[in-house]
């Protein structure tokens, strides 16, 4: 059965619990320790599930590398969502494509770049909702409600007790950056590893870990054919099953590091 947790707990809970609440956990515009980060992210997490999100929902996060990028991250994770952080770089075009392409249906974005978010929204019709950290022009489609980052976290005092409660999620390996097998061009940074960025890309790294099975039951396959009694011609043919087994893996990987290539941003 699947391994269920949530990163968010894994992050945070976890120092809590081993007797680190008041130690400094995030230093930026201001220094939040890891009981205050537990409680900031635990009301952005309840803020998201009054907006209607819920498990498995994206939410782009165009940010300036500060505290509230890093508790909307978090409080995504303990809402179960899927936070997609994006280059700060990207112009309205770049950023509209891929808003629309990671289906997210919110977007969090700072001042700084309110321009280029008001330029991508109209490419990205499945956005409901935009939270704006700062003061700039950020008009919006019709249909698409705006909050100030103020509004979007006081929504969470009208949310039931149980939306406080970490969301349980899928364990996958690379959530938490171990044992990643993205192309080094999917991050944008420390906090982009930990998500998708895309379905395309979440689809592929589907197809790799299928990969990885393929070659892990040609593995075991080749174990039972060792234990059985063979010659020198047996020992070739269990050698070269097991090399094509690897060589699907890797086939598999590079063809999707070159589609990723081509095509995550074009």
């Amino acid at each position: 059965m699947a391994d269920i947790f949530n990163a968010a707990t894994y992050l945070i809970t976890a120092n809590i619990e081993a007797g680190h609440a008041g130690r400094v956990a995030v230093l930026g515009s201001e220094a939040l320790t890891y009981g205050e980060l537990d409680a900031r992210t635990t009301d952005l997490a309840a803020a998201y599930q009054c907006l209607g999100l819920r498990r498995d929902d994206r939410v782009m996060i165009v940010m300036s590398d500060d505290v509230p990028m890093l508790t909307a991250i978090l409080g995504a994770f303990r809402a179960g969502l899927v936070a997609v952080p994006v280059s700060t770089m990207f112009n309205g075009s770049e950023l509209g494509s891929i808003l629309a392409d990671s289906g997210a249906r919110a977007l969090l974005c700072s001042a700084a770049y309110a321009a280029a978010a008001a330029a991508a929204l109209p490419a990205a019709p499945g956005v409901e909702h935009v939270v704006l950290d700062g003061d700039a022009e950020l008009p919006v489609p019709p249909g698409v409600r705006r909050w100030s980052w103020t509004e979007f976290a006081s929504a969470a005092a009208a949310a039931p007790a149980a939306a406080r409660d970490p969301v349980r999620t899928k364990r996958r390996s690379d959530a938490l950056g171990r044992r990643s097998r993205h192309p080094a061009h999917w991050r944008t940074g420390s906090a982009a590893s930990l998500a998708f960025v895309t379905r395309r890309q979440a689809l592929a790294l589907e197809l790799l870990e299928l990969a990885d099975q393929v070659r892990v039951d040609v593995d075991a396959v080749v174990e039972l054919l060792v234990a059985e009694p063979h010659d020198e011609r047996h020992n070739a043919d269990t050698q070269c099953l097991r090399v094509r087994g690897r060589n699907i893996r890797g086939a598999v990987g590079d063809e999707v590091d070159r589609h990723s290539r081509d095509s995550t941003y074009g």
